[in-house]
């Protein structure tokens, strides 16, 4: 009866040593559509993103709806270039890719020769419309006060909705809580 309980063990601690639960998502997407001047879709186009601080390069093609995805980019700044036969070059840089996000990078293709080019500063405000997805970059305060003052902050609600207004017998989440506020 020792040696499951001790194999038992052994084997949640090699699992927890190993850091598989502590992988996470640290990347985003760049997405979007490619028209012309006339609102026309413009597919096989060739879409690259450049992080200019790792010179990381990733390449797609719009498909034949003019939509492009690039997946999986690790955050940071982007620089997005798109081109094609007929059309100038296409420049937008100051995108800034955080965890989690998608963020959508319409492309407009003006008529002329590949050896011109249309940059755009994208560093304004971004505001993600793609995806009702969460995430963010979480920084850590010191809390400060009394242990008495914080553990105020935590006291949950009671049926009246006031903070720390629990009676004898509320039930919360299906078990009875004996504490009284």
């Amino acid at each position: 009866m020792r040696y499951p309980i001790f194999s038992f063990f052994l084997l949640t601690l090699a699992f927890l040593i190993s850091g598989l639960p502590l992988d996470a998502d640290v990347t985003g997407s760049i997405l979007g559509t490619v028209t012309d001047a006339n609102r026309g879709v413009v597919p096989g186009v060739e879409v690259v993103a450049v992080n200019p601080e790792t010179n990381l390069r990733q390449t797609t093609r719009s498909d034949n709806v003019g939509e492009y995805r690039i997946l999986a980019l690790p955050v940071g700044k982007y620089r997005i270039e798109a081109s094609t036969a007929g059309f100038q070059k296409f420049v937008v840089s100051g995108i800034e890719l955080t965890v989690n996000e998608q963020h959508r990078v319409d492309i407009v293709l003006q008529v002329g020769n590949v050896e011109q080019s249309v940059q755009v500063n994208a560093e304004l405000a971004q505001v993600e419309s793609t995806n009702s997805q969460l995430g963010d970059v979480v920084e850590v305060e010191e809390n400060v006060g009394s242990s008495a003052e914080r553990a105020k902050l935590y006291r949950p609600a009671g049926p009246s909705g006031r903070r720390g207004a629990c009676e004898f017998g509320d039930h919360f989440a299906g078990s009875p809580r004996l504490w009284r506020g």
